[in-house]
């Protein structure tokens, strides 16, 4: 099996997008809604990578508050059938957390 990257998504390497793998999104990505959701701050995007395709992804939003502290909101989190139940969602959020955390 090939190894497993996590990296954060930004407009640098938004092309990974263009090789997923089925389950990963409820729908295809459409390039228009990525370029947007990757400008707006706040929006974060972490993929696993592994064996040329997207196997992965967990979306979050950064959600802040006027009377509470800030907060990190996993809005989406997806991983193709053959790669559960193997630690990539965990590892996603994981990622995704530390960048929260920043």
């Amino acid at each position: 099996m090939s190894e497993i990257a996590i990296l954060r998504l930004d407009e640098a390497n938004a092309g990974l997008l263009d090789a997923v793998a089925d389950d990963v999104f409820d729908d295809v990505v459409d390039p228009a809604r990525l370029a947007a959701y990757i400008a707006q701050p706040g929006h974060l995007m972490t993929v696993a990578f592994a064996g040329g395709r997207v196997i992965g992804q967990c979306q979050a939003v950064i959600h802040r508050h006027v009377d509470r502290p800030t907060e990190l909101y996993i809005d989406n989190l997806g991983v193709a059938e053959a790669f559960r139940r193997r630690g990539v969602a965990s590892r996603l959020v994981q990622a995704m957390f530390a960048w929260g955390r920043e």
